[in-house]
């Protein structure tokens, strides 16, 4: 038993520690599940046009591919009555949290200065003076500057808004008197025509001023869509693996911000303090682990659509896709006055949808509603691609996946069938040199010009961070849901930790006394050997925790109970070993001989043993994780990952710090061991029929009694139950400690 390149094995373990160390404390940390940490429980109703009784399930199996499709998230789905199921996630971590809250505490109080139609109405019934006075008060900042020049905006806006309905009231009177003149003759139709025409043209050029001055308002604001993507950027940026390609986003991050500070002179340290605290935020936050990006991916329907979008007319010509001022107006004030959503339900040729960069609307028709940018995209026939609805040629994505575009950013790729191909090429074909905007759940993510036939596959660009391409990616790859999704839930509760804390002590306690007890008896029955032995179950836990942290899978209660359990699993193999190596020493082989044999002749059961451990875990994992038991899941993933690194500490590690202290010559001799139980030789394969029989009554035993309890058996995961939410009061007391004031 001879030790080779022994110090680079010892670098190679030493390396895995400061990983799992460097993970746990300084990189991811460790994540608790909700019935550790507390969490957050939300209700959805599902919409249908079609009964289904399936449809529940359905849903959840599509969003459970496409919210958390390696199962390690602890998201805990639930079905209940009336088409509703219920989605429970873990709480962010702490500190998260709070950078989370100072974030948009910051943020809705920078944008509280922006101006809306409630404060135009509330200002139009005041004298100039009185108005000055709230516009000062809404419109001054931290450090008592005033924002005078949008007072102006406004202050010419509310002129206009007057004038156009001086001019309203002229018409509705004209049209009055007009009524009351009983005159017939053609020479005074034709006059009182001319003079409402006239009226009208008034009209029309007063609300052309009025929606100019409205738009003049919200420049003045600060744009919530365009100030979200220039955050984004530093999400861009930290998520770069290219030093390069990482200093180049840094450097675009800090021109567009600065030039948004430009824009918003008043407003730039409010601007450069709520980005301050994003930074904070982003650098501490994981993906999934606040509520809204939660509802943000439960709420996408999964659908992916084509609409070519027209351009603005330059020439006389040129009008197969592009539109004239005239009309171009038209559907702005369309837009202003019923929403995207009635004109999208109108079939006109043209509709607003919503966009998700602002980065991807250059050249296209664009206008500013409510703080969000939306583009006018195609509703003809021959010019979208949209989902096949009932009688309509089918068509379906099969892929999508992480890809890049042509410049290195992320993207996503996407492949369709061949009937969408087939539809795609056509669409793509007719249509040359056009913008093709790319909706998903429709919203607009890319509008890329088409400069060929495209057939089978495409790509969505954008400025995306690598976890948002990932999202788009999961989201389609998904596939679509089979109903409506409320987008508002039903019920949404967060529920405190205060339990989880209790439960994690006594969890810590628990595995703490079970280490000690298997170390203290390891250290006094096998001595040395016991010590190598506690060193290696030590490791075997750093391990287990530190392979958690660098996947983010999620710690919880079973969990726990699966690291405990895999104490006693981890010793059993170094109890083997030792048991043999006692056997050696005993037949009359040195030491180096003597654990050379206990270790190649122990392999084969300590092999055996994990590895019919590892599949059962590998069962729990696969087929009950599948049906939503994220608390089988989680004391699979500890219970699996503790039998790999029990056999990697047990089998290899020990044997290299005992080829280490033979080099060394620290060990010479013989290693001594306790010898508690007396040797008893029994004859185990001759009593075979006795333990044959005994097995077979307990097996018919346990088979009635199931027969016996039926259902009654099931717990709530296999059958259905009722749930109760209730509050304590500010008194209540769990185990003598006061419950936080939002435990539910």
């Amino acid at each position: 038993m001879t030790g080779k390149y022994l110090p680079l094995k010892f670098i190679f373990v030493a390396l895995l520690v400061a990983l799992c160390l460097g993970s746990i404390f300084y990189m991811n940390g460790l994540v608790y599940g909700p019935d550790i940490a507390g969490g957050n429980s939300m209700t959805f109703r599902v919409e249908s046009e079609t009964e289904n009784p399936h449809l529940i399930e359905q849903v959840i199996a599509i969003l459970k591919k496409r919210v958390d499709p390696q199962g390690l998230s602890s998201i805990e789905w639930r079905p209940l009555k009336n088409n509703c199921f219920e989605v429970r996630m873990p709480a962010a971590r702490k500190k998260s949290r709070e950078f989370s809250k100072a974030y948009f505490d910051a943020r809705e109080k920078l944008l509280s200065h922006n101006i809306t139609r409630a404060n135009i109405r509330n200002l139009r019934g005041l004298t100039q003076q009185q108005r000055h006075a709230q516009l000062s008060k809404l419109l001054t900042n931290s450090g008592g500057t005033v924002d005078e020049k949008q007072i102006d905006r406004i202050e010419t806006l509310l002129k206009d808004a007057a004038a156009l309905d001086a001019k309203e009231k002229a018409l509705v009177a004209l049209n009055a008197s007009f009524a009351k003149d009983t005159r017939t003759a053609s020479k005074v139709i034709a006059e009182q025509q001319k003079q409402q025409q006239a009226a009208k043209d008034a009209i029309s050029i007063a609300h052309g001023k009025y929606l100019a001055s409205w738009k003049n308002v919200l420049a003045g604001n600060i744009n919530v869509n365009s100030f979200d993507a220039i955050l984004r950027g530093y999400n861009i940026a930290i998520q770069q693996g290219n030093n390069t390609d990482k200093d180049n986003a840094f450097i675009d991050y800090d021109s567009r911000l600065d030039e948004f500070c430009r824009q918003h002179t008043v407003w730039k340290n409010g601007i450069m303090d709520v980005a301050g605290l994003y930074r904070k935020w982003s650098d501490v936050r994981r993906p999934l682990e606040d509520p809204s990006d939660l509802k943000k991916m439960i709420q996408q329907a999964g659908i992916l659509e084509f609409r070519i979008a027209p351009q603005p007319r330059t020439n006389q010509e040129d009008v197969t896709n592009t539109l004239p001022k005239d009309e171009i107006k038209a559907y702005q004030q369309l837009l202003e006055d019923e929403g995207p959503k009635a004109l999208q339900g109108q079939g006109k040729d043209y509709a607003w949808y919503p966009v998700h960069n602002e980065d991807s609307i250059e050249f296209l028709i664009s206008w500013d509603y409510h703080g969000q940018t939306y583009v006018l995209l195609s509703n003809k026939a021959g010019q979208k691609l949209l989902r096949p609805g009932p009688g309509q040629p089918k068509w379906a994505l099969t892929n999508a996946s992480v890809g890049s575009d042509q410049f290195g950013a992320a993207a996503v790729n996407f492949k369709l069938d061949s009937a969408g191909a087939s539809q795609f090429a056509m669409l793509t074909k007719n249509n040359l040199k056009r913008p093709m905007a790319i909706l998903l759940d429709d919203e607009m993510y890319s509008a890329p010009n088409i400069q060929s036939m495209i057939s089978g596959s495409g790509q969505i660009t954008g400025r995306f961070t690598y976890e948002e391409v990932k999202k788009l990616a999961q989201t389609l790859a998904a596939g679509s849901l089979r109903g409506k999704i409320d987008p508002n839930p039903i019920s949404e509760t967060a529920f405190s930790a205060a339990l989880g804390e209790i439960n994690i002590e006594k969890g810590k306690k628990a595995a703490a006394i079970g280490l000690i007890a298997v170390a203290v008896f390891m250290l006094i029955y096998y001595l040395l050997c016991g010590a190598i032995a506690n060193f290696a179950l030590l490791l075997n836990i750093i391990l287990i925790i530190g392979a958690m942290s660098i996947f983010r899978a999620v710690l919880t209660l079973p969990g726990i109970a699966g690291i405990i359990l895999t104490i006693g699993i981890a010793v059993d193999a170094n109890v083997l070993i030792f048991e043999r190596l006692r056997e050696e020493q005993a037949a009359g082989f040195g030491v180096k001989q003597a654990l050379k044999n206990a270790y190649e002749r122990a392999f084969s059961a300590i092999i055996d043993a994990n590895i019919t451990t590892l599949l059962i875990c590998l069962f729990l994992f696969f087929v009950f994780g599948q049906i939503g038991m994220q608390e089988v899941r989680g004391f699979a993933i500890t219970l699996g990952l503790g039998v790999v690194f029990s056999m990697f500490t047990a089998l290899v590690v020990t044997r290299w710090v005992f080829e280490a202290l033979l080099d060394m010559k620290i060990i010479r001799k013989p290693l001594h061991m306790q010898r508690w139980i007396p040797k008893i030789n029994v004859r185990w394969i001759s009593k075979r029929y006795f333990f044959w029989f005994i097995s077979l009554i307990l097996i018919v035993v346990g088979i009635a009694s199931l027969a016996w309890q039926g259902k009654n058996i099931l717990g709530i995961e296999f059958s259905s139950g009722t749930q109760a939410t209730m509050k304590f009061q500010s008194d209540a007391l769990i185990d003598g400690k006061l419950p936080n004031d939002d435990i539910v």
